[in-house]
């Protein structure tokens, strides 16, 4: 299944994060401690690839805010433990490109949610998305969650745009919410 040679397998109970030459996979239950792995194997990645400093900010900071999204928006799975199951891949496709891919189950209240923050930045540019961040940053306020519903403005902010999403109704409170960024200006070192 995957083309690269293996490095590591790190096992948390039964959450297993795969750690490969060029990529990092997680698919199952999430929790903290997968996230945790998950990221210190990120960055292990981006360190290895001599990634430089300014695309190796926007790239972690984009990595931490789509994979903190599936525990803090997953929907939760009967009978699991954390109870959110998330799919999660982190490439380094070629030189000077990398890609991040999430896939999880979120509720009809968040799909109605963050189909609207797409369309609304939709044919914005990315400084008219920097203003409307600023705008909500200062004037937004704290969901019951925790959040401020800035997340979707800082990915496209610092990935210029270069995703992709999808959403995909499975029964009447539930859709398969998937999104992929895909970094391929990265500097040379």
């Amino acid at each position: 299944m995957f083309k690269n040679k293996k490095i590591a397998s790190k096992t948390m109970s039964a959450e297993v994060v795969e750690y490969f030459s060029d990529s990092v996979r997680f698919k199952g239950p999430v929790g903290d401690q997968v996230i945790s792995t998950f990221l210190k194997n990120v960055k292990d990645l981006l360190q290895q690839k001599n990634i430089q400093k300014r695309d190796y900010k926007s790239i972690y900071s984009v990595t931490v805010e789509l994979v903190e999204n599936v525990l803090r928006h997953g929907k939760k799975i009967n009978g699991s433990s954390p109870n959110v199951y998330g799919e999660i891949a982190f490439e380094y496709l070629k030189e000077h490109q990398i890609s991040l891919s999430v896939l999880n189950a979120i509720s009809d209240l968040d799909y109605k949610a963050l189909s609207e923050k797409f369309t609304f930045i939709e044919d914005k540019t990315v400084s008219q998305i920097k203003d409307v961040y600023r705008h909500e940053l200062i004037h937004g306020s704290i969901s019951e969650r925790g959040g401020a519903g800035l997340g979707i403005y800082v990915m496209a902010i610092k990935a210029k745009k270069a995703y992709t999403f999808q959403f995909e109704k499975v029964d009447p409170t539930t859709y398969n919410y998937f999104i992929k960024v895909v970094f391929d200006e990265l500097e040379k070192p």
